[in-house]
This record gives structure tokens, sequence and C-alpha cells, in this order.
């Protein structure tokens, strides 16, 4: 038996991109993509589509560096199987439950949009997994700290300066990250200042919390997968 449920959704004016979508029903995951999309601005559009069952993420002692790839399982960046697509690379490992292991997307975007798009953006980045979610990231200092090397920033602090830990994992992981402003979360307004360009492995943070879109302006977003 099926159970039609109507989605709304706002989308920008768009050209022949990809659209993915994401729900949930109940403790499942689901999601379904679409090739080819464009939409004019100031029309309404209606459409049918049929949403998959999401993977379950099924994670076997992970570890910082390591990657999950569209099955749902973690690697080792050099043990990935054909046919398999890299998603995110772990860059925290929680022992802590009331903190959520983190790991960072492969994709992340340099497209500028303000902090209230970026954070509903990243909440629908596909694949889908059930039994985690994404988000707009956050928890970047202590990420940093877990992936760093001698000679990388010890403490937790508003110049995470340098982080070349970080920045060689991302990149054995197959994403060299565009320096830029972004936006992070959880809370409206928080940004991170990342340079990792040449011989740079640079981060800072500010916390700009202002309640209007015109103020805050606009920055990338990084979608990170929580478990």
């Amino acid at each position: 038996m099926t159970y039609p449920s109507t989605l709304y959704v706002a989308l920008p004016a768009t050209s022949n991109q990809t659209v993915s979508f994401s729900a949930k029903y109940g403790k499942k995951s689901y999601t379904c993509s679409k090739d080819n999309v464009s939409f004019e601005k100031g029309y309404y559009y209606q459409s049918t589509l049929k949403m998959n069952p999401a993977p379950t993420l099924n994670l076997t002692d992970p570890k910082v560096g390591q990657v999950i790839c569209s099955d749902g399982k973690n690697y080792d960046v050099g043990s990935v199987p054909a046919g398999l697509t890299k998603v995110a690379m772990i860059g925290r490992v929680s022992t802590d439950e009331s903190l959520s292991s983190m790991a960072i997307s492969l994709t992340g975007n340099t497209r500028q949009v303000s902090a209230f798009e970026a954070s509903e953006i990243a909440k629908c980045t596909t694949p889908a997994f059930t039994g985690a979610y994404w988000d707009l990231g956050w928890g970047w200092k202590g990420a940093f700290l877990a992936c760093r090397v001698d000679g990388d920033a010890t403490t937790s602090s508003d110049d995470m300066s340098p982080i070349y830990g970080f920045k060689a994992k991302m990149e054995a992981a197959g994403y060299s990250w565009p320096s830029g402003r972004y936006w992070i979360g959880p809370d409206l307004g928080q940004e991170m200042t990342i340079n990792l360009n040449g011989g740079n492995a640079q981060a800072t943070f500010k916390e700009n919390i202002i309640s209007t879109e015109e103020e805050i302006g606009t920055a990338g977003y990084i979608p990170c997968l929580y478990f």
C-alpha cells in the first residue's frame, strides 16, 4: 500500500540543474533526485515524485579521516569499492552521548547565499541516510583538533591556525576546499573564514548574531552529516 503525501517547497529559479529531495516518514528517510530541471521565477510547479528508501547508515568502528560512501558504510580513503561515491569525510568521532559525531560533505558549496538559505539548503543535502541527518556544519573546532598533526593548533579558539592535519585529510578524501567565508551553525549568523590555498591552513571564526538577512549578507555553506 502506498501513502501519497504532499510536499511544498520554495526553490530558486534554475536552469538544467539536478534537484534532490529528501523526506522522513517515521524513522525512515526517503530520497529522490531529478536531472536537467528548470524553474522560472514566479511560477508554481506541480509534479509527482517517487521517493525511494534511503540506505541505513551502517558504520563499523568509524575513524577520523575515513570516508562515508553512498552505501552508508565507512571506508579508508584508499579502500573504497568500485561503483561507490564518496559522500563525506569523518571529521570527529564522539564518545559522548550528548555530542554527535560529524562527517564533512565532500561537495561543499561556495555559492553565495544568506544564512537563512544556507541552513535550509544544508538540511536537504543528499544522499539521505536513515539513522543520520544533514545540517549546516557546526563543531568545527573539535574537528580541527581531532585531525591535528604535530605543529597544529592545540586548543579551541577563534583562530585555529594552523590546521594542516585537517587540510591533508580532506585532500586525501578527494576534496580541495575553496578558501572563503562560510556560514556555520547551529545559531544564525556564525561564520568561519577558511584559507587552505597553497601552503596555508587557517580557520578563523566570528559570531555575528544579528536579525535581518540584509545585515548578515551572504557566504558559502558546508553541509555536515551527524550521527
